[in-house]
């Protein structure tokens, strides 16, 4: 998951097992016991989240708290009973803590993969990024990862994303829409409704090449554009879209990912996709997106 390979204490039911030490990212431990109330060090980013330069301390409500420290341990405080509660965030903000104290770029995004060549759908909260992941899977598409990517820059070559954990998280009417049986689900939180899907990917590669970035608009429209973000819009678009920015420069890392926003805007094509405010044409949105990466690979390749 991420490039990582973890070993943990912490129950994760939902996701499979390894038999490798360490991954291409290094080892991740998440262990259960005692965590500080309180950062010595933090500044507080918002309700329950705070920052340092080595340490991210997140407390949540019916669940207990999570600290992520150093790129390599995440500890689970569990409050009895609630360790189902915990487990997304160490999924996502745990992990996803650790990938920025490691200095990866990691985008707010979900990918799906083809032939080895993978596509990431940013955007905001509710923009629909795990919508759109999951309908590109009807299309041949693997699911590859949900929320975040992670991004690996060589500096002379294209980016690489390395895989994410094999679930999908989507509010009922999005699964229906892309024709998941909630049945198959479990609750991703025990206070409100979205739901967790296991997306039976099978074996992922380390890393796969990342052959564009879409970033995903609603409007009140008709049609389906996808128009090229370039130079200073596509860095602008993917500084928006850096996964919990916000604790970047408490962990002194905000200039360092920027950099890689730079190299990244230069070195793969980045679109806007501008969507009807509905599900309606969620089946046709899926295939323009679909064809236009065919027709972007192909011209990647000199096809």
């Amino acid at each position: 998951m991420c490039g990582h390979v973890v070993h943990s204490a912490f129950p994760m039911p939902d996701l499979p097992t390894c038999e490798a030490i360490d991954g291409p990212l290094g080892r991740v431990d998440v262990r259960l016991g005692q965590t500080p109330s309180h950062l010595t060090a933090g500044v507080q980013i918002e309700s329950g989240v705070e920052v340092s330069e080595r340490e991210v301390l997140i407390s949540v409500r019916e669940g207990g708290r999570i600290l992520i420290r150093d790129g390599r341990e995440i500890i689970v405080d569990v409050q009895a009973g609630a360790a189902r509660n915990l487990l997304p965030f160490v999924l996502g903000s745990g992990l996803g803590g650790v990938c920025l104290q490691k200095g990866l770029l990691t985008l707010h995004a979900s990918a799906v993969d083809r032939g080895g060549q993978a596509i990431a759908f940013a955007g905001p909260s509710g923009a629909g990024k795990s919508t759109m992941a999951a309908a590109m899977v009807d299309l041949g598409y693997s699911h590859f990862s949900d929320d975040l990517s992670v991004i690996r820059l060589p500096a002379n070559g294209r980016a690489e994303l390395y895989p994410g954990v094999p679930l999908v998280k989507l509010w009922p009417d999005s699964a229906s829409a892309v024709g998941l049986d909630a049945g198959d689900a479990k609750p991703e939180l025990s206070w409100h409704a979205k739901l967790m899907f296991d997306m039976k990917a099978g074996a992922k590669p380390l890393s796969t090449g990342l052959a564009g970035v879409y970033f995903l608009e609603r409007e009140e429209r008709a049609d389906i554009v996808i128009e090229p973000l370039v130079g200073p819009f596509a860095m602008a678009a993917l500084a928006g879209e850096i996964y919990r920015r916000s604790w970047l420069a408490p962990m002194g890392r905000l200039e360092g990912a920027l950099r890689q926003v730079a190299l990244l805007s230069r070195q793969t094509p980045c679109f806007r996709i501008r969507r009807p405010h509905h599900f309606d044409q969620l089946a046709e949105v899926a295939r323009m997106a679909a064809d236009h990466h065919a027709s972007l690979t192909a011209s990647q390749v000199g096809v």
